[in-house]
């Protein structure tokens, strides 16, 4: 697998990457529980099909790893960002 864009970047500029959204997903995630986007998009208030888009957003940016169909979970870069009060 190739490194992600978020792994070249300082904490400091990953937020520059994401949106609100995101954030509050990073938030969600931080349980260390694999993930899928129905059951994000009913806690945080947001449909299924926008979930699944800004998870795509995460996974290709580094925040997040697909470990399944439709399974995600937040990995180093993610956990870092939201770690950091960004999130």
């Amino acid at each position: 697998m190739s490194e992600s864009v978020a792994a070249g970047l300082p904490v400091e500029q990953l937020g520059d990457l994401v949106n609100e959204t995101d954030r509050r997903v990073l938030q969600a995630m931080l349980d260390g529980d694999n993930h899928i986007a129905p059951e994000l998009a009913t806690r945080l208030d947001a449909s299924r099909e926008y979930l699944n888009t800004r998870l795509s957003h995460l996974e290709t940016f580094g925040f997040v790893e697909r470990v399944d169909r439709g399974l995600y979970r937040i990995d180093e870069h993610g956990r870092a960002l939201a770690s950091e009060g960004r999130a």
